[in-house]
């Protein structure tokens, strides 16, 4: 895996509709395993497109998305100036409602990424400052996902085979919001070796969501194993790989697929007279083989990685449908310094919802987070040949909900020591970055 795990387009989920508030839990609503694969933005549009609303009324939800990042760089490696474009077409046909399979459904996600200006990697940092880079330095275009996903017992046990992104399952924070950086998507530690963004994976994940005693939601697990070849080192060639984002199962079980596993489990609550909702999940994985580890300075290959995440959400104040909404999340992380660049990682964030008077569907956040990284220069070296030390991020946006399905988000971060480094550092950046995102 890459250090920029994509967010908002690549595991594109599906936000609350109008009638629901972000962080309120309808009553005695059964929680569905898995949210819908298929990205929406009708929340955002005063109608749905016609022929999305079409489509979905005989069980096909579908969207093209494209999106454009403009962004101006202070420091870093040369002070760059990036332009970045993504187009993500997902469909979702529902089985059930096609009358074809009761209960199951099939996504599918295909991906064109491409930049143009200076090079993404000028900036210099480790956790991905704009999660639409794939950090691959050349263009992709692949069928990042297409999986089949079958619930049992009224949704209660859900089973899900195919290529899938891990990220959509696993530490991901579902409140975060549109955030550039995937310091708001993803653990640090985990961005060496997670079969996600460029590289989803062939896989199958099991999960199982419950009610509590009064029919709300309550807890829920998942476990799954994928398939590691991108982290996989493979004698032959003397490298990681070859990555699996632009294949399907062809590799799997060669001898070098270095099978990744992942589990990570929680309670949902909801609290107070408007039922805000938290939720809480811990987790874990192992990445089975060994790994090149590519990131340090003598070449040397680990026998097996693993760490552990835990990952908290909550509502913070919804006094009505015509007001404001707060959503927090906090994530932490940890993983093996013998075998992961990145040992420890915070995120910390807030986003508002409706912030003024008649702008219901904009949205502004901060973000904060912090990566430690590994002593050892076996394991991992800067830009500039020094190890361990820190990564700083701190990201502040405000979201424009325009009419027909566009949006226009300027956004701010501040790096400090991108990439880290107790020695020689790459300087701070600041990036200034204009978002634009058109829905069809």
């Amino acid at each position: 895996m890459e250090p920029d795990a994509l967010q908002a387009p690549p595991a594109l989920t599906q936000p609350a509709s109008p009638e629901q508030l972000p962080g309120l839990q309808p009553e005695a609503e059964r929680p569905i395993v898995v949210v819908p694969g298929s990205p929406s933005l009708d929340h955002r549009l005063l109608d749905p497109i016609p022929w999305r609303r079409n489509l979905s009324e005989q069980g096909i939800d579908a969207l093209v998305l494209a999106t454009m990042d403009l962004s101006k760089v202070s420091g870093g490696i040369g002070s760059p100036s990036i332009g970045q474009t993504l187009i993500d077409v997902a469909v979702t046909a529902n089985l059930d409602r096609l009358g074809v399979v009761p209960g199951a459904e099939v996504f599918a996600s295909l991906q064109w990424w491409n930049w143009f200006g200076d090079s993404p990697t000028q900036v210099g940092d480790w956790w991905g400052w704009d999660a639409i880079n794939p950090t691959l330095g050349e263009e992709i275009f692949q069928l990042s996902e297409l999986w089949w996903q079958q619930t049992i017992a009224d949704g209660a046990f859900a089973i899900m085979i195919g290529k899938i992104d891990a990220n959509r399952m696993f530490a991901s924070i579902g409140n975060s919001g549109p955030f550039l950086s995937t310091a708001d998507s993803m653990p640090a530690t985990m961005l060496s070796g997670m079969p996600t963004y460029p590289n989803p994976a062939m896989a199958l994940v099991v999960s199982w969501s419950g009610l509590d005693d009064e029919g709300l939601r309550g807890w829920s697990a998942r476990a799954g194993i994928f398939d590691g070849s991108s982290a996989a080192y493979d004698p032959a060639t003397g490298t990681n790989g070859p990555r699996t984002g632009n294949r399907g199962p062809s590799g799997m079980f060669d001898g070098h697929w270095g099978p990744y596993w992942i589990a990570e489990g929680g309670p949902s609550w909801t609290v107070g007279e408007q039922s805000w909702a938290g939720t809480f999940t811990a987790g874990g994985w192992f990445q089975g083989g060994q790994s090149l580890l590519s990131t340090g300075d003598a070449g040397a290959i680990a026998n097996e990685a693993g760490g552990a995440f835990a990952t908290i959400t909550h509502a913070l104040h919804a006094p009505s449908e015509l007001g404001s909404r707060w959503d927090a999340f906090a994530q932490v992380s940890w993983a093996s310094p013998s075998s992961e660049p990145a040992d420890l990682s915070l995120s910390i964030g807030a986003i508002c919802s409706a912030p003024l008077p008649g702008r219901s569907n904009d949205q502004w956040g901060v973000l904060v987070g912090v990566t430690d990284f590994a002593d050892d220069p076996a394991v991992y070296v800067n830009r500039l040949g020094s190890t361990g030390g820190h990564e700083t991020v701190f990201e502040a946006f405000y979201l424009i909900a325009l009419p027909h399905g566009v949006t226009l988000q300027p956004d701010l971060q501040w790096i400090g020591t991108p990439g880290g480094g107790d020695g020689a550092t790459v300087d701070d950046a600041l990036i200034g970055t204009i978002r634009i995102q058109i829905a069809f």
